[in-house]
Protein backbone atom coordinates (compact mmCIF):
# COMPACT_ATOMS: atom_id res chain seq x y z
CA UNK A 1 0.00 0.00 0.00
CA UNK A 2 1.36 3.40 -1.02
CA UNK A 3 0.29 6.81 0.22
CA UNK A 4 -0.63 9.13 -2.64
CA UNK A 5 0.60 12.58 -1.56
CA UNK A 6 -1.36 14.33 -4.31
CA UNK A 7 -4.88 13.59 -3.05
CA UNK A 8 -4.05 12.36 0.45
CA UNK A 9 -5.69 9.01 -0.31
CA UNK A 10 -4.70 5.38 -0.19
CA UNK A 11 -3.75 3.52 -3.33
CA UNK A 12 -4.06 -0.23 -3.03
CA UNK A 13 -2.86 -2.67 -5.67
CA UNK A 14 -5.74 -5.15 -5.69
CA UNK A 15 -5.68 -8.62 -7.18
CA UNK A 16 -6.21 -8.03 -10.87
CA UNK A 17 -6.26 -4.24 -10.81
CA UNK A 18 -5.84 -0.90 -9.02
CA UNK A 19 -8.07 0.55 -6.34
CA UNK A 20 -7.68 4.24 -5.53
CA UNK A 21 -9.71 6.29 -3.08
CA UNK A 22 -9.59 10.05 -3.50
CA UNK A 23 -11.68 11.35 -0.68
CA UNK A 24 -13.96 9.75 1.82
CA UNK A 25 -15.42 6.49 0.71
CA UNK A 26 -13.81 3.97 2.93
CA UNK A 27 -11.00 2.54 4.91
CA UNK A 28 -8.84 0.05 3.03
CA UNK A 29 -7.03 -2.87 4.63
CA UNK A 30 -3.29 -3.22 4.09
CA UNK A 31 -1.34 -6.46 3.87
CA UNK A 32 -1.01 -6.61 7.65
CA UNK A 33 -4.77 -6.49 8.15
CA UNK A 34 -4.81 -3.04 9.81
CA UNK A 35 -7.53 -0.59 8.83
CA UNK A 36 -6.92 3.13 8.44
CA UNK A 37 -9.73 5.58 9.18
CA UNK A 38 -11.62 6.86 6.15
CA UNK A 39 -10.59 10.20 4.62
CA UNK A 40 -12.85 13.12 5.34
CA UNK A 41 -13.98 14.93 2.24
CA UNK A 42 -14.92 12.75 -0.74
CA UNK A 43 -17.26 9.96 -1.68
CA UNK A 44 -16.05 7.81 -4.56
CA UNK A 45 -13.44 5.08 -4.92
CA UNK A 46 -12.28 4.38 -8.47
CA UNK A 47 -11.41 0.80 -9.40
CA UNK A 48 -9.46 -0.43 -12.40
CA UNK A 49 -9.77 -4.18 -12.75
CA UNK A 50 -8.76 -6.86 -15.19
CA UNK A 51 -11.34 -9.54 -15.97
CA UNK A 52 -11.78 -11.70 -12.85
CA UNK A 53 -9.97 -9.10 -10.76
CA UNK A 54 -11.59 -8.06 -7.48
CA UNK A 55 -11.35 -5.21 -4.98
CA UNK A 56 -13.09 -4.59 -1.67
CA UNK A 57 -13.69 -1.24 -0.01
CA UNK A 58 -15.23 -0.66 3.40
CA UNK A 59 -17.83 1.78 4.62
CA UNK A 60 -20.40 3.68 2.59
CA UNK A 61 -20.02 5.83 -0.48
CA UNK A 62 -19.49 5.08 -4.15
CA UNK A 63 -17.42 2.83 -6.38
CA UNK A 64 -16.55 4.08 -9.86
CA UNK A 65 -15.65 1.62 -12.62
CA UNK A 66 -12.81 3.24 -14.56
CA UNK A 67 -13.32 0.89 -17.50
CA UNK A 68 -16.65 0.01 -19.10
CA UNK A 69 -17.69 -3.59 -18.67
CA UNK A 70 -19.69 -6.07 -16.62
CA UNK A 71 -19.22 -6.08 -12.85
CA UNK A 72 -20.52 -8.22 -10.02
CA UNK A 73 -21.05 -6.21 -6.85
CA UNK A 74 -21.28 -7.96 -3.47
CA UNK A 75 -22.45 -5.70 -0.61
CA UNK A 76 -21.79 -7.39 2.71
CA UNK A 77 -21.79 -6.94 6.46
CA UNK A 78 -18.56 -8.61 7.63
CA UNK A 79 -19.67 -8.32 11.25
CA UNK A 80 -17.46 -9.95 13.85
CA UNK A 81 -19.91 -9.19 16.67
CA UNK A 82 -22.81 -11.43 17.63
CA UNK A 83 -26.15 -9.74 16.91
CA UNK A 84 -28.44 -12.63 17.95
CA UNK A 85 -31.28 -11.47 20.20
CA UNK A 86 -32.43 -12.99 23.49
CA UNK A 87 -31.35 -15.96 25.56
CA UNK A 88 -32.85 -18.28 22.96
CA UNK A 89 -31.10 -16.40 20.14
CA UNK A 90 -34.45 -16.59 18.38
CA UNK A 91 -33.77 -13.79 15.91
CA UNK A 92 -31.04 -11.76 14.29
CA UNK A 93 -32.10 -8.28 13.09
CA UNK A 94 -31.63 -7.19 9.49
CA UNK A 95 -30.13 -3.83 8.55
CA UNK A 96 -31.07 -1.89 5.40
CA UNK A 97 -28.88 -0.58 2.62
CA UNK A 98 -29.58 1.20 -0.67
CA UNK A 99 -27.90 1.02 -4.06
CA UNK A 100 -27.72 4.06 -6.34
CA UNK A 101 -26.18 4.89 -9.72
CA UNK A 102 -23.14 7.04 -10.55
CA UNK A 103 -23.58 7.43 -14.29
CA UNK A 104 -25.96 5.29 -16.28
CA UNK A 105 -25.72 1.54 -15.70
CA UNK A 106 -27.72 -1.51 -16.59
CA UNK A 107 -28.48 -3.22 -13.32
CA UNK A 108 -29.53 -6.75 -12.48
CA UNK A 109 -30.65 -7.01 -8.90
CA UNK A 110 -31.38 -9.76 -6.44
CA UNK A 111 -35.09 -10.42 -5.89
CA UNK A 112 -36.25 -9.14 -2.53
CA UNK A 113 -36.86 -12.28 -0.52
CA UNK A 114 -39.47 -12.46 2.19
CA UNK A 115 -37.84 -12.50 5.59
CA UNK A 116 -38.47 -15.92 7.18
CA UNK A 117 -40.16 -16.13 10.54
CA UNK A 118 -37.45 -16.73 13.11
CA UNK A 119 -38.06 -20.05 14.78
CA UNK A 120 -35.86 -22.78 16.14
CA UNK A 121 -36.40 -26.41 15.29
CA UNK A 122 -36.63 -28.82 18.20
CA UNK A 123 -33.14 -30.16 17.49
CA UNK A 124 -31.65 -26.65 17.15
CA UNK A 125 -33.18 -25.54 20.44
CA UNK A 126 -31.85 -28.63 22.19
CA UNK A 127 -28.33 -28.20 20.85
CA UNK A 128 -28.39 -24.54 21.81
CA UNK A 129 -29.29 -25.67 25.34
CA UNK A 130 -26.33 -28.09 25.31
CA UNK A 131 -23.93 -25.29 24.38
CA UNK A 132 -25.41 -23.13 27.14
CA UNK A 133 -24.87 -25.99 29.60
CA UNK A 134 -21.26 -26.28 28.45
CA UNK A 135 -20.70 -22.58 28.97
CA UNK A 136 -22.31 -22.63 32.41
CA UNK A 137 -20.41 -25.76 33.45
CA UNK A 138 -17.01 -24.47 32.24
CA UNK A 139 -15.87 -22.99 35.61
CA UNK A 140 -16.83 -26.20 37.43
CA UNK A 141 -15.14 -28.28 34.72
CA UNK A 142 -11.92 -26.27 35.04
CA UNK A 143 -11.92 -26.72 38.83
CA UNK A 144 -12.64 -30.44 38.47
CA UNK A 145 -9.80 -30.78 35.98
CA UNK A 146 -7.42 -29.22 38.50
CA UNK A 147 -8.46 -31.86 41.04
CA UNK A 148 -7.84 -34.63 38.52
CA UNK A 149 -4.32 -33.39 37.89
CA UNK A 150 -3.48 -34.32 41.49
CA UNK A 151 -4.14 -38.03 40.93
CA UNK A 152 -1.29 -40.36 39.92
CA UNK A 153 -1.08 -40.89 36.15
CA UNK A 154 -2.39 -44.15 34.73
CA UNK A 155 -0.09 -45.78 32.18
CA UNK A 156 -1.30 -46.95 28.79
CA UNK A 157 -0.45 -50.51 29.80
CA UNK A 158 -2.67 -50.29 32.88
CA UNK A 159 -5.47 -48.70 30.85
CA UNK A 160 -5.26 -51.48 28.26
CA UNK A 161 -5.47 -54.13 30.96
CA UNK A 162 -8.51 -52.60 32.65
CA UNK A 163 -11.54 -54.86 32.47
CA UNK A 164 -14.62 -53.05 31.21
CA UNK A 165 -17.95 -53.85 32.88
CA UNK A 166 -20.28 -55.91 30.74
CA UNK A 167 -23.17 -53.85 32.09
CA UNK A 168 -23.03 -50.34 33.50
CA UNK A 169 -25.34 -47.47 34.31
CA UNK A 170 -25.42 -44.14 32.48
CA UNK A 171 -27.19 -40.91 33.38
CA UNK A 172 -28.76 -39.66 30.14
CA UNK A 173 -30.08 -36.16 29.58
CA UNK A 174 -33.78 -36.79 28.95
CA UNK A 175 -35.41 -33.37 28.54
CA UNK A 176 -35.05 -30.65 25.94
CA UNK A 177 -34.54 -28.08 28.71
CA UNK A 178 -31.53 -29.93 30.11
CA UNK A 179 -33.13 -30.27 33.55
CA UNK A 180 -33.97 -33.97 33.70
CA UNK A 181 -31.76 -37.06 33.61
CA UNK A 182 -32.74 -40.71 33.35
CA UNK A 183 -30.50 -43.57 34.48
CA UNK A 184 -30.29 -46.52 32.09
CA UNK A 185 -28.38 -49.79 32.19
CA UNK A 186 -26.53 -50.77 29.04
CA UNK A 187 -24.52 -53.76 27.86
CA UNK A 188 -21.06 -53.66 26.30
CA UNK A 189 -20.95 -54.80 22.66
CA UNK A 190 -17.59 -53.45 21.46
CA UNK A 191 -14.22 -52.75 23.06
CA UNK A 192 -11.60 -51.03 20.94
CA UNK A 193 -8.48 -48.94 21.17
CA UNK A 194 -10.40 -45.67 21.41
CA UNK A 195 -14.07 -46.57 21.83
CA UNK A 196 -16.33 -48.59 24.11
CA UNK A 197 -19.79 -49.13 22.61
CA UNK A 198 -22.78 -49.85 24.85
CA UNK A 199 -26.43 -50.42 23.94
CA UNK A 200 -29.25 -49.57 26.34
CA UNK A 201 -30.95 -52.72 27.65
CA UNK A 202 -34.23 -50.91 27.02
CA UNK A 203 -33.55 -50.44 23.31
CA UNK A 204 -36.06 -51.98 20.87
CA UNK A 205 -35.60 -55.65 20.03
CA UNK A 206 -37.43 -55.53 16.68
CA UNK A 207 -36.82 -53.37 13.60
CA UNK A 208 -33.37 -52.73 14.95
CA UNK A 209 -29.72 -53.75 14.66
CA UNK A 210 -28.28 -57.08 15.69
CA UNK A 211 -25.52 -57.11 18.28
CA UNK A 212 -23.06 -57.76 15.45
CA UNK A 213 -24.29 -54.68 13.58
CA UNK A 214 -23.92 -52.53 16.70
CA UNK A 215 -20.39 -53.90 17.11
CA UNK A 216 -19.68 -52.90 13.50
CA UNK A 217 -20.51 -49.31 14.44
CA UNK A 218 -17.98 -49.61 17.24
CA UNK A 219 -15.26 -50.72 14.82
CA UNK A 220 -16.13 -47.94 12.38
CA UNK A 221 -16.09 -45.27 15.08
CA UNK A 222 -12.92 -46.70 16.65
CA UNK A 223 -10.73 -47.37 13.63
CA UNK A 224 -12.05 -45.00 10.96
CA UNK A 225 -13.61 -41.91 12.50
CA UNK A 226 -12.01 -41.34 15.91
CA UNK A 227 -8.46 -41.12 14.44
CA UNK A 228 -9.63 -38.65 11.77
CA UNK A 229 -11.00 -36.23 14.35
CA UNK A 230 -8.08 -36.45 16.76
CA UNK A 231 -5.54 -36.05 13.95
CA UNK A 232 -7.34 -32.98 12.63
CA UNK A 233 -8.34 -31.23 15.87
CA UNK A 234 -6.52 -32.73 18.86
CA UNK A 235 -7.14 -35.14 21.71
CA UNK A 236 -10.22 -35.72 23.79
CA UNK A 237 -10.04 -35.50 27.56
CA UNK A 238 -9.75 -38.64 29.70
CA UNK A 239 -11.26 -37.68 33.02
CA UNK A 240 -12.04 -41.29 33.97
CA UNK A 241 -8.48 -42.42 33.10
CA UNK A 242 -9.55 -45.35 30.94
CA UNK A 243 -8.16 -44.01 27.66
CA UNK A 244 -11.47 -44.45 25.84
CA UNK A 245 -14.62 -42.65 24.73
CA UNK A 246 -18.01 -44.22 25.36
CA UNK A 247 -20.68 -44.57 22.69
CA UNK A 248 -24.17 -45.20 24.05
CA UNK A 249 -27.09 -46.13 21.78
CA UNK A 250 -30.24 -45.40 23.76
CA UNK A 251 -33.92 -44.73 23.01
CA UNK A 252 -33.77 -41.89 25.54
CA UNK A 253 -32.34 -39.81 22.69
CA UNK A 254 -35.32 -40.66 20.48
CA UNK A 255 -37.69 -39.68 23.27
CA UNK A 256 -36.22 -36.20 23.79
CA UNK A 257 -38.79 -34.84 21.34
CA UNK A 258 -41.66 -37.02 22.57
CA UNK A 259 -43.42 -34.17 24.36
CA UNK A 260 -43.39 -31.96 21.26
CA UNK A 261 -45.41 -34.34 19.12
CA UNK A 262 -43.37 -33.05 16.18
CA UNK A 263 -42.21 -35.48 13.54
CA UNK A 264 -40.24 -32.96 11.50
CA UNK A 265 -37.23 -32.53 13.76
CA UNK A 266 -35.47 -34.92 16.10
CA UNK A 267 -32.16 -35.30 17.90
CA UNK A 268 -29.91 -37.86 16.20
CA UNK A 269 -27.20 -37.72 18.86
CA UNK A 270 -25.25 -35.43 21.14
CA UNK A 271 -22.33 -34.76 23.47
CA UNK A 272 -23.07 -33.30 26.90
CA UNK A 273 -20.35 -31.14 28.44
CA UNK A 274 -21.80 -31.77 31.91
CA UNK A 275 -20.26 -35.25 31.69
CA UNK A 276 -16.82 -33.62 31.93
CA UNK A 277 -17.46 -31.16 34.76
CA UNK A 278 -17.77 -33.40 37.79
CA UNK A 279 -21.47 -32.53 37.97
CA UNK A 280 -23.66 -34.94 39.94
CA UNK A 281 -25.83 -35.19 36.83
CA UNK A 282 -22.87 -36.13 34.67
CA UNK A 283 -21.15 -39.47 34.13
CA UNK A 284 -17.60 -38.13 34.62
CA UNK A 285 -16.59 -39.74 31.36
CA UNK A 286 -16.38 -38.89 27.65
CA UNK A 287 -19.65 -40.05 26.05
CA UNK A 288 -21.44 -39.77 22.71
CA UNK A 289 -25.16 -40.53 22.86
CA UNK A 290 -27.01 -41.84 19.78
CA UNK A 291 -30.61 -42.51 18.85
CA UNK A 292 -31.64 -46.07 17.98
CA UNK A 293 -33.75 -47.66 15.24
CA UNK A 294 -37.06 -49.32 15.98
CA UNK A 295 -38.56 -46.44 17.97
CA UNK A 296 -40.13 -43.15 16.84
CA UNK A 297 -38.09 -39.96 17.03
CA UNK A 298 -40.66 -37.36 18.01
CA UNK A 299 -44.24 -37.95 19.03
CA UNK A 300 -45.64 -41.47 19.48
CA UNK A 301 -47.40 -41.24 16.11
CA UNK A 302 -44.15 -40.53 14.25
CA UNK A 303 -42.60 -43.12 11.97
CA UNK A 304 -40.13 -45.52 13.55
CA UNK A 305 -36.51 -44.64 12.90
CA UNK A 306 -35.33 -47.26 10.44
CA UNK A 307 -32.02 -49.07 10.49
CA UNK A 308 -31.23 -47.40 7.15
CA UNK A 309 -31.72 -43.91 8.61
CA UNK A 310 -29.58 -44.58 11.69
CA UNK A 311 -26.93 -46.40 9.65
CA UNK A 312 -26.67 -43.30 7.45
CA UNK A 313 -26.78 -40.67 10.20
CA UNK A 314 -24.98 -42.17 13.22
CA UNK A 315 -21.39 -42.15 11.83
CA UNK A 316 -21.61 -38.53 10.66
CA UNK A 317 -23.26 -37.52 13.94
CA UNK A 318 -20.49 -39.26 15.90
CA UNK A 319 -17.62 -37.51 14.11
CA UNK A 320 -19.53 -34.19 14.34
CA UNK A 321 -20.15 -34.47 18.09
CA UNK A 322 -16.65 -35.77 18.74
CA UNK A 323 -15.28 -32.45 17.44
CA UNK A 324 -17.46 -30.66 20.01
CA UNK A 325 -16.00 -32.95 22.68
CA UNK A 326 -12.44 -32.22 21.52
CA UNK A 327 -13.12 -28.48 21.35
CA UNK A 328 -14.45 -28.47 24.91
CA UNK A 329 -11.37 -30.31 26.11
CA UNK A 330 -8.90 -28.09 24.28
CA UNK A 331 -10.54 -24.76 25.12
CA UNK A 332 -11.91 -25.37 28.61
CA UNK A 333 -10.09 -28.27 30.26
CA UNK A 334 -6.61 -27.88 28.77
CA UNK A 335 -6.43 -24.08 28.56
CA UNK A 336 -8.97 -22.97 31.19
CA UNK A 337 -10.65 -20.72 28.62
CA UNK A 338 -14.23 -20.20 27.49
CA UNK A 339 -16.06 -22.31 24.94
CA UNK A 340 -15.82 -21.69 21.20
CA UNK A 341 -18.26 -19.31 19.49
CA UNK A 342 -21.37 -21.12 18.31
CA UNK A 343 -20.90 -20.49 14.59
CA UNK A 344 -17.25 -21.57 14.51
CA UNK A 345 -17.76 -24.57 16.78
CA UNK A 346 -20.54 -25.75 14.49
CA UNK A 347 -18.54 -25.04 11.34
CA UNK A 348 -15.63 -27.11 12.66
CA UNK A 349 -17.96 -30.02 13.41
CA UNK A 350 -19.26 -29.91 9.85
CA UNK A 351 -15.66 -29.87 8.66
CA UNK A 352 -15.21 -33.04 10.70
CA UNK A 353 -18.10 -34.55 8.76
CA UNK A 354 -16.40 -33.71 5.48
CA UNK A 355 -13.12 -35.23 6.64
CA UNK A 356 -15.01 -38.43 7.43
CA UNK A 357 -16.69 -38.37 4.05
CA UNK A 358 -13.39 -37.91 2.24
CA UNK A 359 -12.15 -41.17 3.75
CA UNK A 360 -14.97 -43.06 2.05
CA UNK A 361 -14.54 -41.07 -1.16
CA UNK A 362 -10.97 -42.36 -1.25
CA UNK A 363 -12.27 -45.94 -1.01
CA UNK A 364 -14.61 -45.48 -4.00
CA UNK A 365 -13.10 -42.63 -6.03
CA UNK A 366 -14.77 -40.91 -8.95
CA UNK A 367 -11.94 -39.02 -10.70
CA UNK A 368 -14.46 -36.95 -12.62
CA UNK A 369 -18.06 -36.21 -11.80
CA UNK A 370 -20.65 -38.84 -12.81
CA UNK A 371 -20.87 -41.15 -14.50
CA UNK A 372 -18.53 -42.76 -11.98
CA UNK A 373 -16.85 -46.13 -12.39
CA UNK A 374 -19.15 -49.01 -11.50
CA UNK A 375 -18.26 -50.33 -8.06
CA UNK A 376 -19.84 -52.07 -5.09
CA UNK A 377 -19.46 -48.79 -3.21
CA UNK A 378 -22.12 -46.99 -5.27
CA UNK A 379 -25.72 -47.96 -5.76
CA UNK A 380 -25.62 -46.02 -9.02
CA UNK A 381 -22.87 -44.70 -11.29
CA UNK A 382 -24.88 -41.45 -11.34
CA UNK A 383 -24.03 -40.76 -7.68
CA UNK A 384 -21.51 -38.01 -6.95
CA UNK A 385 -20.55 -39.53 -3.60
CA UNK A 386 -20.33 -43.22 -2.64
CA UNK A 387 -22.96 -44.86 -0.45
CA UNK A 388 -20.72 -44.76 2.63
CA UNK A 389 -20.24 -40.97 2.31
CA UNK A 390 -23.92 -40.08 1.91
CA UNK A 391 -24.44 -39.12 5.55
CA UNK A 392 -21.26 -37.02 5.62
CA UNK A 393 -21.13 -34.93 2.44
CA UNK A 394 -24.46 -34.19 0.67
CA UNK A 395 -26.04 -32.43 3.68
CA UNK A 396 -23.22 -29.88 3.82
CA UNK A 397 -23.51 -29.04 0.13
CA UNK A 398 -27.28 -28.74 0.51
CA UNK A 399 -27.01 -26.48 3.55
CA UNK A 400 -24.53 -24.15 1.83
CA UNK A 401 -26.71 -24.03 -1.28
CA UNK A 402 -29.70 -22.99 0.81
CA UNK A 403 -27.71 -20.24 2.53
CA UNK A 404 -26.60 -18.58 -0.70
CA UNK A 405 -30.02 -19.02 -2.30
CA UNK A 406 -31.53 -16.90 0.51
CA UNK A 407 -28.33 -15.08 1.36
CA UNK A 408 -29.85 -11.91 2.85
CA UNK A 409 -31.79 -13.90 5.44
CA UNK A 410 -29.08 -15.78 7.33
CA UNK A 411 -25.78 -15.02 9.03
CA UNK A 412 -22.34 -16.59 9.27
CA UNK A 413 -21.26 -14.93 12.51
CA UNK A 414 -24.65 -14.33 14.20
CA UNK A 415 -26.50 -17.62 13.75
CA UNK A 416 -30.08 -17.97 14.90
CA UNK A 417 -30.22 -20.29 17.89
CA UNK A 418 -27.53 -22.92 17.53
CA UNK A 419 -27.42 -22.17 13.81
CA UNK A 420 -29.98 -23.02 11.19
CA UNK A 421 -28.95 -25.65 8.67
CA UNK A 422 -28.31 -22.81 6.21
CA UNK A 423 -25.97 -21.08 8.65
CA UNK A 424 -24.16 -24.32 9.38
CA UNK A 425 -23.68 -24.69 5.64
CA UNK A 426 -22.03 -21.31 5.17
CA UNK A 427 -19.77 -21.89 8.20
CA UNK A 428 -18.64 -25.22 6.75
CA UNK A 429 -17.98 -23.74 3.31
CA UNK A 430 -16.07 -20.78 4.80
CA UNK A 431 -13.77 -23.18 6.65
CA UNK A 432 -13.47 -25.36 3.54
CA UNK A 433 -12.17 -22.31 1.64
CA UNK A 434 -9.92 -21.24 4.52
CA UNK A 435 -8.33 -24.70 4.70
CA UNK A 436 -7.86 -24.69 0.92
CA UNK A 437 -5.98 -21.40 1.27
CA UNK A 438 -4.04 -21.98 4.48
CA UNK A 439 -3.73 -25.75 4.89
CA UNK A 440 -5.46 -28.41 6.98
CA UNK A 441 -3.18 -27.72 9.95
CA UNK A 442 -5.28 -24.60 10.59
CA UNK A 443 -8.09 -26.81 11.88
CA UNK A 444 -5.93 -27.95 14.78
CA UNK A 445 -4.79 -24.38 15.38
CA UNK A 446 -8.42 -23.20 15.55
CA UNK A 447 -9.25 -25.78 18.23
CA UNK A 448 -6.07 -25.81 20.33
CA UNK A 449 -6.32 -22.23 21.52
CA UNK A 450 -7.86 -19.86 24.04
CA UNK A 451 -9.20 -17.73 21.18
CA UNK A 452 -12.74 -17.95 19.88
CA UNK A 453 -14.88 -16.65 17.04
CA UNK A 454 -13.51 -14.21 14.48
CA UNK A 455 -10.50 -13.44 16.71
CA UNK A 456 -9.63 -17.12 16.49
CA UNK A 457 -9.93 -17.02 12.69
CA UNK A 458 -7.71 -13.94 12.49
CA UNK A 459 -5.03 -15.44 14.75
CA UNK A 460 -4.92 -18.71 12.81
CA UNK A 461 -5.06 -17.14 9.34
CA UNK A 462 -2.87 -14.13 10.08
CA UNK A 463 -5.36 -11.87 8.29
CA UNK A 464 -8.18 -9.50 9.07
CA UNK A 465 -11.59 -11.20 9.15
CA UNK A 466 -13.15 -8.56 6.90
CA UNK A 467 -10.61 -9.36 4.20
CA UNK A 468 -11.12 -13.10 4.58
CA UNK A 469 -14.90 -12.75 4.45
CA UNK A 470 -14.79 -10.67 1.26
CA UNK A 471 -12.36 -12.99 -0.50
CA UNK A 472 -14.33 -16.06 0.55
CA UNK A 473 -17.50 -14.62 -1.01
CA UNK A 474 -15.53 -13.78 -4.14
CA UNK A 475 -14.29 -17.37 -4.29
CA UNK A 476 -17.85 -18.69 -4.06
CA UNK A 477 -18.79 -16.42 -6.99
CA UNK A 478 -15.75 -17.17 -9.16
CA UNK A 479 -14.92 -20.81 -8.43
CA UNK A 480 -14.55 -22.55 -11.81
CA UNK A 481 -16.34 -19.64 -13.50
CA UNK A 482 -17.57 -20.58 -17.00
CA UNK A 483 -15.15 -19.57 -19.72
CA UNK A 484 -12.22 -18.85 -17.43
CA UNK A 485 -8.89 -20.18 -18.67
CA UNK A 486 -6.28 -21.87 -16.49
CA UNK A 487 -4.58 -19.31 -14.28
CA UNK A 488 -6.99 -16.51 -15.18
CA UNK A 489 -8.65 -16.55 -11.74
CA UNK A 490 -6.34 -16.09 -8.77
CA UNK A 491 -6.10 -19.16 -6.53
CA UNK A 492 -7.30 -16.94 -3.68
CA UNK A 493 -10.66 -16.84 -5.42
CA UNK A 494 -11.08 -20.58 -5.87
CA UNK A 495 -11.75 -23.75 -3.93
CA UNK A 496 -8.83 -26.04 -4.66
CA UNK A 497 -10.39 -29.14 -3.09
CA UNK A 498 -13.80 -29.08 -4.76
CA UNK A 499 -15.27 -27.97 -8.08
CA UNK A 500 -18.34 -26.28 -6.66
CA UNK A 501 -19.96 -25.41 -9.97
CA UNK A 502 -19.67 -28.92 -11.33
CA UNK A 503 -21.03 -30.46 -8.13
CA UNK A 504 -24.00 -28.10 -7.94
CA UNK A 505 -24.74 -28.43 -11.65
CA UNK A 506 -24.86 -32.19 -11.18
CA UNK A 507 -27.13 -31.87 -8.12
CA UNK A 508 -29.40 -29.55 -10.11
CA UNK A 509 -29.67 -32.15 -12.88
CA UNK A 510 -30.61 -35.03 -10.58
CA UNK A 511 -32.52 -33.22 -7.80
CA UNK A 512 -33.94 -30.03 -9.28
CA UNK A 513 -36.61 -29.71 -6.59
CA UNK A 514 -33.90 -29.24 -3.95
CA UNK A 515 -31.42 -27.49 -6.28
CA UNK A 516 -33.61 -25.39 -8.62
CA UNK A 517 -30.66 -23.51 -10.11
CA UNK A 518 -27.31 -24.80 -11.30
CA UNK A 519 -25.38 -22.60 -8.84
CA UNK A 520 -26.52 -20.73 -5.72
CA UNK A 521 -24.50 -17.51 -6.27
CA UNK A 522 -24.78 -16.64 -9.95
CA UNK A 523 -25.40 -13.29 -11.62
CA UNK A 524 -27.40 -15.12 -14.30
CA UNK A 525 -30.11 -15.77 -11.73
CA UNK A 526 -30.61 -12.09 -10.91
CA UNK A 527 -33.76 -10.20 -11.88
CA UNK A 528 -34.39 -8.65 -15.28
CA UNK A 529 -32.00 -5.87 -16.23
CA UNK A 530 -33.07 -2.26 -15.75
CA UNK A 531 -31.40 1.13 -15.99
CA UNK A 532 -29.85 2.68 -12.92
CA UNK A 533 -29.00 6.38 -13.11
CA UNK A 534 -27.75 9.04 -10.69
CA UNK A 535 -31.35 10.12 -10.25
CA UNK A 536 -32.61 6.66 -9.38
CA UNK A 537 -32.04 4.48 -6.38
CA UNK A 538 -32.83 0.80 -6.42
CA UNK A 539 -35.20 -0.56 -3.84
CA UNK A 540 -33.88 -0.58 -0.32
CA UNK A 541 -32.60 -4.02 0.58
CA UNK A 542 -31.79 -5.67 3.88
CA UNK A 543 -29.09 -8.03 5.05
CA UNK A 544 -28.28 -9.65 8.34
CA UNK A 545 -24.86 -9.13 9.95
CA UNK A 546 -22.49 -11.72 8.52
CA UNK A 547 -24.37 -11.89 5.23
CA UNK A 548 -24.30 -10.57 1.67
CA UNK A 549 -26.23 -9.69 -1.44
CA UNK A 550 -25.34 -9.81 -5.13
CA UNK A 551 -25.86 -7.36 -8.00
CA UNK A 552 -24.59 -7.05 -11.55
CA UNK A 553 -23.86 -3.69 -13.16
CA UNK A 554 -22.96 -3.22 -16.81
CA UNK A 555 -21.64 0.04 -18.21
CA UNK A 556 -20.90 0.93 -21.82
CA UNK A 557 -19.07 4.09 -20.80
CA UNK A 558 -16.08 4.77 -18.60
CA UNK A 559 -16.35 6.23 -15.10
CA UNK A 560 -19.83 4.90 -14.33
CA UNK A 561 -20.39 3.40 -10.92
CA UNK A 562 -22.66 2.72 -7.98
CA UNK A 563 -23.21 3.90 -4.43
CA UNK A 564 -23.73 1.85 -1.30
CA UNK A 565 -25.24 3.57 1.71
CA UNK A 566 -27.87 3.18 4.41
CA UNK A 567 -31.25 4.74 3.58
CA UNK A 568 -30.60 7.32 6.30
CA UNK A 569 -27.65 8.25 8.46
CA UNK A 570 -24.58 6.07 8.53
CA UNK A 571 -23.93 2.36 8.82
CA UNK A 572 -23.61 1.03 12.33
CA UNK A 573 -19.86 0.49 12.74
CA UNK A 574 -20.21 -3.02 14.18
CA UNK A 575 -21.81 -4.17 10.92
CA UNK A 576 -18.46 -3.74 9.12
CA UNK A 577 -20.22 -2.72 5.91
CA UNK A 578 -18.13 -3.22 2.78
CA UNK A 579 -18.55 -3.94 -0.91
CA UNK A 580 -16.57 -6.22 -3.20
CA UNK A 581 -16.41 -5.44 -6.92
CA UNK A 582 -15.51 -8.21 -9.37
CA UNK A 583 -15.00 -7.60 -13.08
CA UNK A 584 -16.68 -10.30 -15.14
CA UNK A 585 -16.02 -11.26 -18.76
CA UNK A 586 -18.39 -9.80 -21.35
CA UNK A 587 -21.33 -11.96 -22.30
Amino acid sequence: MIRNSLCGSWQNVARGGILAACGALAACSDSNGTVDPPPVNASVTAVTLDVFGASTVTGSGGVKFVNPGRYAVIPQYAADSDFAVGTSRASVPSYPFAIGGLGTLTARVSPIAAQPTASLSVAEAFHLRLRQIERAEAPRAIAYQQQLKMRPPVSLQVQAAQAQPENRDFKVLSSLTGSTYTTVTARLLYTGTNVLLYVDNGAPTTNTFTDAEYAAFGRQFDTDLFPIDTAAFGTTSDIDANGKTYVLFTPIVNRLTLSTGSCGSYVAGFFNGADLSGSTNGNRAEIFYSSVPGEPAGGPSCTLLSTAVVRNSAPATFIHELQHMISYNQHVLVRSAGTEAIWLNEGLSHMAEELGGKLYESHWPCPNLPPCPASPGRASTAQIFPDSAQGFLPPNFGNAYDFFSARQDYSLTSPTGFGTIEERGVAWLFLRWLVDQKGESKLRQLVQTRNSGTANIEAAAGENFQTLFADYLTAVLLDDFPGATTGQIASRYQFTSRNLRAIYARLNSIASASYPTAYPLDVNDLSTASDLTPASVAATYQMKPGSLDLFQFTSTTAQAGMSLKPPTGTFRSALKAQVTVVRLPPI
